[in-house]
């Protein structure tokens, strides 16, 4: 055998060995399900449901549905989170371009509970996952690779039919967002508007925002109008 022969046949063994994946994550992405589940678990303690996941590599998009967190150390029965609905899409393109890509999500249907259990523990607080413990040194190498990995700029952000519950001695306070609408154009202006409820009277924000981190975007135009109030910003940072 040649070395011209033995070099085409590495190259064909190599990517069969990276379609293979990419095939059975397109034709079975529960598998990938089960993974992400069992990966939540053993990091955080906390246990991951998902009814449905589907995955498009070209341009990249992850659908979840019946999306599930519970804790089983708290004194909890319903999920701490649950979704409807979740669609990702994603530009990974700059991987070889070296530039950075962009993430858009559309949100749907969601429950968050905050506070505290019947025993006062805090319903987020989880029991120690076996093999959470990491070393410090590992800790810092792996924050220093993922910082020298692809920069991911945030695009759009729609969340409908959200409902966020504080529970606090037995009894829950909620906010309602109808819908939520967050925007960063291209000249880094963010764009916000939120329609919904806040313990049963009506709560609406909108305007232009802009983070302190900008070079571009100075100029703040909000407004808000919540129970008891109304709230109005308008200036430069």
């Amino acid at each position: 055998m040649n070395t011209r022969t033995l070099a085409g046949g590495l190259a064909a063994g190599v990517a069969l060995l990276l379609v293979i994946p990419v095939v059975i994550l397109l034709t079975y992405p529960m598998a990938l399900a089960g993974a992400i589940q069992r990966g939540v678990s053993t990091s955080t303690g906390f246990e991951l449901t998902l009814e449905g996941l589907e995955v498009d590599v070209l341009p990249l998009r992850i659908a979840a549905q019946g999306v599930q967190l519970q804790n089983p150390a708290a004194d909890f029965d319903d999920p701490l989170l649950a979704v409807e609905r979740a669609n990702l899409d994603a530009d990974l393109s700059g991987w070889w371009r070296g530039s950075s890509g962009w993430w858009s999500a559309d949100v749907e249907g969601v429950l968050l509970y905050v506070g505290h259990d019947g025993e006062g523990r805090d319903l987020w607080l989880p029991a120690e996952p076996a093999g959470s413990a990491v070393d410090d040194s590992a800790a810092e190498d792996l924050d220093q690779s993922n910082s020298a990995g692809l920069a991911m700029a945030f695009e759009t952000l729609r969340l409908t039919n959200a409902e966020l519950r504080q529970v606090r001695d037995g009894k829950a306070t909620s906010m309602v967002v109808s819908e939520l609408a967050v925007t960063k154009h291209t000249d880094e202006r963010i764009e916000l508007a939120l329609t919904g409820t806040l313990q049963e009277q009506p709560l609406q924000a909108s305007g232009t925002l802009a983070l302190p981190t900008s070079e571009r975007a100075q100029v703040v135009d909000f407004e808000a109008k919540m129970p008891g109030g109304k709230l109005s910003v308008k200036g430069t940072v």
